[in-house]
Protein backbone atom coordinates (compact mmCIF):
# COMPACT_ATOMS: atom_id res chain seq x y z
CA UNK A 1 0.00 0.00 0.00
CA UNK A 2 3.10 2.22 -0.20
CA UNK A 3 2.85 3.13 3.50
CA UNK A 4 6.23 1.79 4.58
CA UNK A 5 7.01 4.73 6.87
CA UNK A 6 3.72 4.23 8.68
CA UNK A 7 4.39 0.51 8.97
CA UNK A 8 7.78 1.14 10.60
CA UNK A 9 6.44 3.62 13.16
CA UNK A 10 7.53 2.73 16.68
CA UNK A 11 10.39 0.41 15.76
CA UNK A 12 13.34 0.70 18.13
CA UNK A 13 11.48 2.79 20.72
CA UNK A 14 11.16 1.91 24.38
CA UNK A 15 7.81 0.29 25.33
CA UNK A 16 6.60 3.52 26.95
CA UNK A 17 7.53 5.73 23.99
CA UNK A 18 6.15 3.16 21.58
CA UNK A 19 2.72 3.19 23.27
CA UNK A 20 2.45 6.95 22.83
CA UNK A 21 3.71 6.84 19.24
CA UNK A 22 1.37 4.03 18.23
CA UNK A 23 -1.60 6.09 19.38
CA UNK A 24 -0.66 8.44 16.55
CA UNK A 25 -0.78 5.54 14.11
CA UNK A 26 -4.29 4.63 15.27
CA UNK A 27 -5.34 8.17 14.39
CA UNK A 28 -3.84 8.16 10.86
CA UNK A 29 -6.57 7.71 8.21
CA UNK A 30 -5.78 6.43 4.72
CA UNK A 31 -7.80 7.55 1.71
CA UNK A 32 -7.44 4.13 0.07
CA UNK A 33 -9.44 2.49 2.87
CA UNK A 34 -12.41 4.88 2.73
CA UNK A 35 -15.38 4.52 0.41
CA UNK A 36 -16.07 8.01 -1.01
CA UNK A 37 -19.78 7.20 -1.17
CA UNK A 38 -19.94 6.69 2.59
CA UNK A 39 -17.88 9.15 4.64
CA UNK A 40 -14.97 11.59 4.56
CA UNK A 41 -11.33 10.66 5.06
CA UNK A 42 -10.81 11.80 8.66
CA UNK A 43 -10.73 10.43 12.18
CA UNK A 44 -13.88 9.39 14.02
CA UNK A 45 -14.72 8.72 17.66
CA UNK A 46 -12.94 5.75 19.24
CA UNK A 47 -15.97 4.34 20.99
CA UNK A 48 -14.65 1.19 22.70
CA UNK A 49 -13.47 2.27 26.14
CA UNK A 50 -13.88 -1.01 28.05
CA UNK A 51 -10.89 -2.95 26.76
CA UNK A 52 -7.39 -1.43 27.19
CA UNK A 53 -4.90 -1.74 24.35
CA UNK A 54 -1.66 -3.65 24.89
CA UNK A 55 0.56 -1.72 22.49
CA UNK A 56 -0.85 1.81 22.40
CA UNK A 57 -2.51 4.43 24.50
CA UNK A 58 -6.22 4.55 23.78
CA UNK A 59 -6.97 7.44 21.39
CA UNK A 60 -10.03 9.67 21.55
CA UNK A 61 -10.29 9.77 17.76
CA UNK A 62 -9.23 7.01 15.38
CA UNK A 63 -8.86 6.09 11.73
CA UNK A 64 -11.64 3.88 10.42
CA UNK A 65 -12.01 1.67 7.37
CA UNK A 66 -14.97 0.93 5.15
CA UNK A 67 -13.58 -2.47 4.16
CA UNK A 68 -13.15 -5.81 5.89
CA UNK A 69 -11.18 -9.00 5.38
CA UNK A 70 -12.93 -12.25 4.57
CA UNK A 71 -12.97 -14.36 7.76
CA UNK A 72 -14.88 -17.25 6.20
CA UNK A 73 -18.35 -18.66 5.67
CA UNK A 74 -18.99 -19.62 9.30
CA UNK A 75 -19.18 -17.12 12.13
CA UNK A 76 -16.75 -17.99 14.91
CA UNK A 77 -16.94 -16.43 18.36
CA UNK A 78 -14.00 -14.18 19.20
CA UNK A 79 -13.08 -12.51 22.46
CA UNK A 80 -11.11 -9.40 23.54
CA UNK A 81 -7.79 -11.25 23.81
CA UNK A 82 -5.61 -12.50 26.69
CA UNK A 83 -4.95 -10.01 29.50
CA UNK A 84 -1.19 -10.03 28.84
CA UNK A 85 1.55 -11.82 26.94
CA UNK A 86 2.65 -13.72 30.06
CA UNK A 87 2.82 -17.42 29.17
CA UNK A 88 0.20 -18.49 31.72
CA UNK A 89 -2.26 -15.89 30.37
CA UNK A 90 -1.68 -17.09 26.82
CA UNK A 91 -2.09 -20.76 27.74
CA UNK A 92 -5.21 -20.22 29.83
CA UNK A 93 -6.95 -17.89 27.40
CA UNK A 94 -10.00 -19.25 25.58
CA UNK A 95 -8.80 -18.86 22.00
CA UNK A 96 -11.38 -18.92 19.18
CA UNK A 97 -11.80 -22.19 17.32
CA UNK A 98 -9.68 -21.00 14.40
CA UNK A 99 -9.18 -24.46 12.78
CA UNK A 100 -12.81 -24.04 11.62
CA UNK A 101 -12.05 -20.69 10.02
CA UNK A 102 -12.49 -21.02 6.25
CA UNK A 103 -11.60 -17.51 5.09
CA UNK A 104 -8.39 -15.60 4.48
CA UNK A 105 -7.67 -13.90 7.81
CA UNK A 106 -8.54 -14.87 11.36
CA UNK A 107 -6.82 -15.15 14.75
CA UNK A 108 -3.11 -16.08 14.45
CA UNK A 109 -3.48 -16.67 10.72
CA UNK A 110 -1.10 -16.52 7.79
CA UNK A 111 -2.80 -17.79 4.66
CA UNK A 112 -0.60 -18.46 1.60
CA UNK A 113 -1.98 -18.60 -1.92
CA UNK A 114 -1.52 -22.36 -1.95
CA UNK A 115 -4.13 -22.66 0.84
CA UNK A 116 -6.79 -21.09 -1.42
CA UNK A 117 -7.54 -24.36 -3.18
CA UNK A 118 -10.93 -23.26 -4.55
CA UNK A 119 -9.24 -20.76 -6.84
CA UNK A 120 -7.98 -17.22 -6.37
CA UNK A 121 -10.54 -15.76 -8.80
CA UNK A 122 -13.55 -17.16 -6.91
CA UNK A 123 -12.47 -16.59 -3.30
CA UNK A 124 -13.13 -13.25 -1.61
CA UNK A 125 -10.19 -11.43 -0.07
CA UNK A 126 -11.63 -8.07 1.03
CA UNK A 127 -15.03 -6.45 0.68
CA UNK A 128 -17.02 -3.43 1.71
CA UNK A 129 -18.34 -3.90 5.24
CA UNK A 130 -21.94 -3.22 6.16
CA UNK A 131 -22.44 -0.17 8.36
CA UNK A 132 -25.84 1.29 9.17
CA UNK A 133 -26.33 4.80 7.79
CA UNK A 134 -27.05 6.14 11.28
CA UNK A 135 -23.67 4.82 12.49
CA UNK A 136 -21.37 6.27 9.85
CA UNK A 137 -19.88 8.89 12.16
CA UNK A 138 -20.89 7.90 15.70
CA UNK A 139 -18.16 5.39 16.57
CA UNK A 140 -20.66 3.34 18.57
CA UNK A 141 -21.28 0.38 16.24
CA UNK A 142 -19.43 -2.65 17.61
CA UNK A 143 -18.28 -3.21 14.04
CA UNK A 144 -16.79 0.28 13.74
CA UNK A 145 -15.95 1.44 17.29
CA UNK A 146 -12.18 0.98 17.35
CA UNK A 147 -9.53 1.59 14.69
CA UNK A 148 -8.65 0.08 11.34
CA UNK A 149 -5.22 -0.94 12.72
CA UNK A 150 -6.77 -3.09 15.46
CA UNK A 151 -6.07 -6.83 15.69
CA UNK A 152 -8.66 -9.49 14.89
CA UNK A 153 -11.93 -7.68 15.55
CA UNK A 154 -15.37 -7.00 14.09
CA UNK A 155 -14.11 -3.61 12.88
CA UNK A 156 -12.02 -5.23 10.17
CA UNK A 157 -13.50 -8.68 9.48
CA UNK A 158 -16.76 -9.92 8.02
CA UNK A 159 -18.27 -13.29 7.13
CA UNK A 160 -20.04 -14.69 4.08
CA UNK A 161 -22.50 -16.71 6.17
CA UNK A 162 -25.26 -14.47 4.77
CA UNK A 163 -25.48 -12.23 1.67
CA UNK A 164 -24.35 -8.59 1.91
CA UNK A 165 -26.69 -5.90 3.22
CA UNK A 166 -27.27 -2.38 1.87
CA UNK A 167 -26.43 0.29 4.45
CA UNK A 168 -29.94 1.73 4.29
CA UNK A 169 -31.20 -1.45 5.98
CA UNK A 170 -30.08 0.58 9.01
CA UNK A 171 -30.03 -2.25 11.57
CA UNK A 172 -27.19 -2.84 14.06
CA UNK A 173 -24.97 -5.56 12.57
CA UNK A 174 -21.28 -6.45 12.82
CA UNK A 175 -21.17 -9.64 10.75
CA UNK A 176 -22.31 -8.79 7.20
CA UNK A 177 -20.49 -7.39 4.25
CA UNK A 178 -22.44 -4.57 2.59
CA UNK A 179 -22.25 -1.03 1.31
CA UNK A 180 -23.89 2.27 0.39
CA UNK A 181 -24.32 1.55 -3.33
CA UNK A 182 -27.61 0.78 -5.06
CA UNK A 183 -26.52 -2.17 -7.20
CA UNK A 184 -24.43 -4.11 -4.70
CA UNK A 185 -21.09 -3.85 -2.95
CA UNK A 186 -17.52 -4.15 -4.14
CA UNK A 187 -15.17 -7.04 -3.42
CA UNK A 188 -11.52 -7.70 -4.16
CA UNK A 189 -10.80 -11.35 -4.89
CA UNK A 190 -7.61 -13.22 -4.11
CA UNK A 191 -6.39 -12.85 -7.70
CA UNK A 192 -6.54 -9.06 -7.37
CA UNK A 193 -9.69 -8.58 -9.44
CA UNK A 194 -12.47 -6.29 -8.19
CA UNK A 195 -16.13 -7.03 -8.82
CA UNK A 196 -19.49 -5.83 -7.59
CA UNK A 197 -21.72 -8.44 -5.97
CA UNK A 198 -25.49 -8.02 -5.91
CA UNK A 199 -27.31 -7.90 -2.58
CA UNK A 200 -29.66 -10.51 -4.04
CA UNK A 201 -26.87 -13.04 -4.71
CA UNK A 202 -27.80 -16.64 -3.96
CA UNK A 203 -27.19 -17.47 -0.30
CA UNK A 204 -25.13 -20.61 -0.95
CA UNK A 205 -23.07 -19.06 -3.74
CA UNK A 206 -22.06 -16.20 -1.46
CA UNK A 207 -21.12 -18.63 1.31
CA UNK A 208 -18.92 -20.52 -1.11
CA UNK A 209 -17.14 -17.32 -2.14
CA UNK A 210 -15.94 -16.93 1.46
CA UNK A 211 -14.66 -20.47 1.85
CA UNK A 212 -11.18 -20.96 0.45
CA UNK A 213 -11.23 -24.77 0.43
CA UNK A 214 -14.75 -26.24 0.32
CA UNK A 215 -14.29 -27.73 -3.16
CA UNK A 216 -17.46 -26.12 -4.54
CA UNK A 217 -17.35 -24.96 -8.16
CA UNK A 218 -18.69 -21.43 -8.63
CA UNK A 219 -20.08 -20.15 -11.91
CA UNK A 220 -18.94 -16.52 -12.13
CA UNK A 221 -22.18 -15.72 -13.99
CA UNK A 222 -23.99 -16.19 -10.64
CA UNK A 223 -22.17 -13.32 -8.94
Amino acid sequence: MEQNNLRKTGRGLSPLDKRATMSGVLATPLELLHCPSRRDVQTYLYGEQNFPLHNAEMPKMAAKTDYAINAGDENIDAFPGPPSTVLDDLLNYRWPDWPRASGIAFVLSMTPKTAVTDGLSTTVLVGEKYLAVDEYETGISLGDDQAMYIGDDADIRRWTSAPPLPDWTNVPDIEHFGGPHQGGCYFAFCDGSVRIIRYEIDYQVFRNLGNRHDGQVIDEKEL
